[in-house]
């Protein structure tokens, strides 16, 4: 394991009450979410359409040519136009028609179709005369659906303009401006997709009567939408981070738990002697490295007594108070500070990459683990490797203080 991996497993076993209450609440989040997204899901109400249907209305008109001209073939039939020639056409032909969508057993429809002419002052609305004339009426019992009705009419233009004459001539001035329409009134009753109906609907179709021409203002298709809805509940869908995150975090909560909780039972959390020994000349290595030269000595430094020093710290200490360097062998890697009367030496901690635990097995379930560590930690006490260069009689025991 590398220093990075012995810091971690410092860090981690000094920390580990916090990390495993930590890993309880995430768990705590994970579950709450996950319990809100999969078990017990929050519901709302909506309106939902069940039924939707309509009530279709529409006027129809055409002329046919009876007077002999040469543009127009006897017997020709103008349909749909705005405008048609009173000369050779003066009947307008015309019909309203009724139909339904929806389901049903059949509806009743009454079409009463009257043709109106009158003076209106059309500022005020002020109607002056009116005069009503009666076209058609139908009665249709049970119509189904997709099917209409067909209220035929017509209207001798030639026959209105003759008769508004007339009233102009018995009324004198007009105060007012002539209108002139056809109304079809109708009445709508039934049962339609389990809604009972009873309207009653009003149309209209303008008609301006010219000198020789007419002019039909055709409103186009009318239509009535009914809409039958109910209350329904519903449920809310979940959020991406409830449907996902929870079980992600739940998960990792629980699994963090339970690596710490086994890594902590199993004792590997916790350093050997030789492991705290190691990181701790590497962290010192770490601070003191612009104190060190990487040099080999000569033979003869090694004529003054020795002195053993505690730590690369001690040592680093020791050579920035005398104002020396650290000389590091590049050969033994054993660290120097060369004085006067004498040679400090640090030896480094021997310890193999393969004699501090892999962090994997930290968290392997291994009842043996306290008589593995033990074990570790015999072999870990071996002899220092002396330095190939003799040592002097005058070696001190003492480490540097």
């Amino acid at each position: 394991m590398s220093k990075g991996g012995l810091r971690l497993r410092s860090v981690v076993s000094g920390q580990i009450g916090i990390l495993i209450l930590v890993f309880l609440l995430i768990t705590a989040a994970g579950g709450y979410l996950t319990y809100g997204a999969y078990v017990q899901s929050e519901t709302t109400t909506e309106e939902r359409t069940v039924s939707q249907w309509e009530v279709q209305q529409e006027f129809d008109h055409s002329a046919t040519v009876t007077r002999d001209n040469t543009v127009f073939a006897l017997g020709t039939v103008l349909d749909g136009r705005n405008t048609y020639f009173g000369n050779i056409a003066p009947k307008l032909d015309g019909s309203f028609s009724t139909g339904y969508t929806g389901e049903s057993d059949g509806v009743e429809v009454t079409e009463s179709v009257t043709l109106v002419y009158r003076s209106v002052d059309e500022d005020t609305g002020t109607v002056y005369w009116s005069e009503e004339q009666e076209l058609t009426e139908t009665a249709t019992e049970d119509l189904p659906p997709d099917e209409s009705t067909n209220s035929n009419f017509t209207i001798n233009t030639s026959a209105v303009n003759s008769r508004l004459g007339d009233i102009n001539s018995e009324l004198g001035s007009d105060p007012g401006s002539v209108e002139i329409f056809v109304e079809a009134e109708t009445q709508f009753s039934g049962t339609v997709d389990g809604q009972s109906v009873d309207q009653t609907y009003t149309n209209q179709l303008p008609i301006d009567i010219g000198t020789d021409t007419y002019t039909v203002d055709d409103p186009g298709e009318a239509t009535d939408e009914f809409t039958q809805s109910e209350t329904v509940s519903v449920p809310v869908e979940p959020s991406p981070i409830e449907r996902y995150g929870g079980p992600i975090l739940l998960v990792l909560g629980l699994l963090g738990s339970a690596l710490l909780a086994v890594a902590y039972r199993n004792g590997g959390l916790e350093l050997t002697d030789a492991e705290r020994e190691y990181l701790s000349y590497q962290q010192d290595l770490t601070q003191f490295d612009e104190w060190i030269v990487r040099v080999s000595l000569p033979e003869s430094v090694f004529d003054r007594p020795v002195a053993r020093a505690a730590s690369l710290a001690d040592l680093a200490d020791f050579a920035i108070d005398s104002n020396n360097p650290v000389v590091e062998d590049p050969e033994t890697g054993t660290y120097y500070v060369v004085d006067d009367d004498a040679i400090y030496r640090f030896d480094p901690p021997a310890m193999d990459e393969s004699e501090i635990e892999s962090l994997v097995s930290l968290f392997e379930v291994n009842p043996t683990a306290e008589e593995e560590t033990t074990d570790t930690q015999t072999d870990a006490d071996t002899d220092d490797d002396e330095d190939s260069r003799p040592d002097t009689d005058d070696e001190a025991t003492s480490p540097i203080k």
